[in-house]
């Protein structure tokens, strides 16, 4: 019986394996497997070479999406918005020419969407109130949005930090309303749904706290979260924007953490359950909650809870592929950091330099992060004189097999 080998040569961005086979017939024995894994680390094919894109003056990215060509999207203070080549170059066919969407100075895009025709929803602040934008796919004002100015504005002294698109194209915004929790639905172009809360179109809740995150489960209710005056805070409304009691402790609503503690961003994982992170009052704080918002004492540490450094604050969280969680923000020498946890909690130390966590630059923090579809983190917020993007590689892109045959047989 003859046995032939061959190497099978697995070509990974950023990450190579080496597998050698041997078949006898129709079965394959393993030989040897090397592997060698980069994830965390600053890819230099993004940017200007050295794996950054920096932009402006004093002015800070709060918000990134990656579009269906894999063009970075960031937006943020000056009522700025920018389009990146998937390889973080400015793309120049995007808004007047120049890469460049603005509109009014002084104020701050908090939240973006994209929706499913590829257009951009903006939303933030306008110096008085709420205020949403649509953009075209191209960066031009999408004038058949709103009262017929492409502009959608609410209320006096409100701010919206987030925003989501549900399953119908409606646009639920959420933030503060200058006394606490406020949360409206938009139609998809840009008109105040009645049919939304209390018969207005507008939920609220709490006094003198603030929305800062949100998501939409798969059944289409909306998980809103952040401060109540006193600790973390989240809410789970209907689809139609009524407290769910089902959820927390029986009446809707969960809470944890420290006085002056802060939930800044959440995501749901692919099995519904809400993963909560940001500041509890000296650092880093990640809980997961079940998807009906009881802590998940499974994560972490045992009790539900992952905590990290002195000072620090965390402004994203991504989850991968493979259900691990990435969180960055700042450490306590306003350094860029970034860290990956396990999918129940634990840090990951195949991540960064060998410790689980990647830091850049100082006096840094990023607002905001995104994975995109080969894995990759793409970072980004203020770098202390403007706008700074980066791109991290990832260890788990899709597989590019070659096979190389050895040429021999036994």
């Amino acid at each position: 019986m003859k046995r032939y080998g061959f190497i099978l040569l697995l070509v990974i961005t950023q990450v190579s394996s080496v597998v050698e086979f041997v078949f006898d017939d129709l079965n394959y024995i393993p030989q040897s497997t090397h592997t060698e894994v980069t994830a965390g680390r600053l890819d230099v094919n993004f940017g200007g070479g050295d794996g950054i894109y920096t932009s402006g003056d004093g002015i800070s990215i709060r918000a990134i999406q990656i579009d269906s060509s894999g063009r970075h999207i960031i937006a943020g203070s000056g009522w700025r918005v920018e389009r990146l080549t998937a390889d973080g170059v400015l793309d120049i066919t995007f808004g007047g020419g120049d890469g460049i969407y603005t509109s009014i100075d002084g104020v701050t895009i908090y939240a973006m969407q994209i929706d499913s025709l590829g257009r951009h929803i903006i939303a933030g602040h306008d110096g008085s109130g709420w205020r949403v934008e649509r953009l075209t796919t191209d960066g031009v004002l999408d004038t058949t949005f709103g009262g017929g100015d492409g502009i959608y504005t609410s209320g006096t002294g409100l701010r919206i930090h987030a925003i989501q698109i549900d399953s119908l194209g409606r646009h639920i915004i959420a933030g503060y309303d200058g006394s606490g929790w406020r949360v409206e639905r938009l139609t998809a172009d840009g008109v105040l749904d009645t049919t939304y809360g209390g018969g207005d179109g507008i939920y609220t809740s709490g006094t003198g706290v603030s929305i800062y995150a949100m998501q939409i489960d798969s059944l289409g209710r909306h998980i809103i979260a952040g401060h109540d005056g006193s600790g973390w805070r989240v809410e789970r409304l209907t689809t139609d924007g009524v407290l769910d009691t089902t959820y927390g402790g029986g009446d809707g609503i969960y809470t944890s953490g420290p006085t002056g503690s802060v939930i800044r961003v959440m995501q749901i994982d692919a099995l519904g359950r809400h993963i909560i992170a940001g500041y509890d009052g000296s650092g880093w704080r990640v809980e997961r909650l079940t998807a009906d918002g009881v802590l998940d004492t499974t994560f972490g540490g045992g009790d539900g809870i992952y905590i990290s450094g002195t000072g620090f604050v965390i402004h994203a969280v991504q989850i991968d592929a493979l259900g691990r969680h990435i969180i960055a923000g700042y450490d306590s020498s306003t350094d860029w950091r970034v860290e990956r946890l396990t999918a129940d909690g634990v840090l990951d130390i195949t991540f960064g330099g060998g410790d689980g966590i990647y830091t850049s630059g100082d006096g840094l923090v990023i607002y905001a992060m995104q994975i995109d579809s080969l894995g990759r983190h793409v970072i980004a917020g203020y770098d202390g004189p403007g706008w700074r993007v980066e791109r991290l590689t990832d260890d788990t892109p899709p597989l590019n097999l070659v096979a190389v045959n050895t040429g021999f047989a036994r």
